[in-house]
């Protein structure tokens, strides 16, 4: 019998606590809490984290987020959903996606910032950015989270009416504001 049938068999009373069943309906509540907590958690770690080239979301969507028809016209570049692709790390000029975000030395940092890996480092970022910055023919998006800003870059897909996420990284406000002063990146958009 299945441990989950075994348990909604257990016994239990929800009579005052002076009855002497009252001690399992304690015990069977909580093994069932932690059962559903375990449960929740295996079923996180084995749920799957790919489809293809593409890492998915923690709902299971290859679309991190995206850069909307408005904001698209404001901007003056192409409408179109973010996607992280598996991507590679070779330490050269062409690396990107996921397992460029995720290099022992980057993740350490992503890690210090709460984020347990580079798909909820990019979802948080894309879900939660507020501002737009060009460089050459890529976008930042940047989120500011006190001191700190969490930045994605994205460049149009090659094949596809979608953004790719090249690599992720935290910075700190001023290297944002360095940049843009020095005219390396230039703001396109920022969240009214």
């Amino acid at each position: 019998m299945p441990w989950f049938l075994f348990l909604s068999i257990i016994p239990h009373s929800p009579q005052k606590s002076s009855d002497e069943n009252a001690p399992h309906f304690g015990r069977t509540a909580g093994i069932i809490a932690h059962c559903q907590s375990f449960c929740y958690t295996r079923f996180m770690e084995n749920s799957p984290q790919h489809s293809g080239e593409f890492v998915l979301t923690k709902g299971g969507s290859v679309d991190f987020g995206e850069i909307s028809a408005e904001i698209a016209e404001i901007i003056k570049r192409q409408q179109g959903k973010i996607r992280l692709r598996i991507g590679q790390q070779l330490n050269t000029i062409g690396d990107y996606g996921e397992k460029h975000i995720e290099r022992q030395e980057r993740l350490a940092q992503l890690k210090s910032m709460g984020f347990e890996n580079a798909r909820d480092f990019v979802e948080y970022t894309c879900e939660n950015f507020n501002e737009i910055y060009s460089s050459g023919n890529r976008l930042l998006l940047t989120k500011r989270d006190g001191g700190h800003t969490c930045i994605i870059e994205l460049k149009p897909s090659e094949n596809g009416d979608f953004y790719d996420v090249i690599t992720g990284f935290i910075s700190r406000r001023k290297s944002i504001e360095n940049k843009v002063a020095k005219q390396k990146i230039r703001l396109l958009w920022q969240k009214p």
